[in-house]
C-alpha cells in the first residue's frame, strides 16, 4: 500500500477511537452532583441524567448566562437501549467544555417547559477548573 494512504488510514482510525475533545479518554461522564467535578481548561465533560421526555419532563439548565468557567456545546436525549416501547425512559447527555480556570455551579432542572409549576427535580453540579 502506498505510504499516502496508509497515513490517512492510519489517522482515520485513531481518531475514530478518540471522544468528543479529539484526545482519548479525555471525556468523563459524570453523574453524582455530591462530587465535585474537576477539569483542565479546554477538557470536556458530561453530565448525564435519567429522563423520560415521552411524558413531557426534560431537564433544562436553570441560568446558561451565569455560567462563566464552562460553555454548554451539546444536550442530547438517548432512550434505553434494546426497548422501543413508547414511555420508556432514557437519559440526557449534557456536554460541557473548560474554557478558563475557576469554579462554577451548572444547576439543571427537571420540569415540563410549558407548566409554570416549580421544578420536580433539582441538581446542582459544582465545577472547579484548573
Amino acid at each position: 500500500m502506498n505510504q499516502p494512504i496508509t497515513a490517512l488510514l492510519l489517522g482515520l482510525a485513531l481518531l475514530s477511537g478518540c471522544g468528543d475533545g479529539g484526545i482519548p479518554g479525555n471525556v468523563s461522564e459524570e453523574t453524582d452532583p455530591s462530587r465535585p467535578i474537576r477539569v483542565a481548561p479546554g477538557q470536556e465533560f458530561r453530565l448525564v441524567l435519567n429522563s423520560n421526555e415521552s411524558t413531557g419532563f426534560r431537564w433544562m439548565l436553570a441560568d446558561s448566562a451565569g455560567l462563566r468557567t464552562v460553555q454548554l456545546l451539546e444536550r442530547r436525549y438517548e432512550r434505553r437501549r434494546g426497548n422501543n416501547n413508547g414511555g420508556a425512559g432514557g437519559r440526557e447527555r449534557w456536554s460541557f467544555r473548560a474554557t478558563r480556570a475557576g469554579e462554577d455551579s451548572i444547576v439543571l432542572v427537571y420540569r415540563r417547559p410549558w407548566e409554570p409549576r416549580p421544578p420536580v427535580e433539582t441538581r446542582r453540579f459544582h465545577v472547579v477548573v484548573r
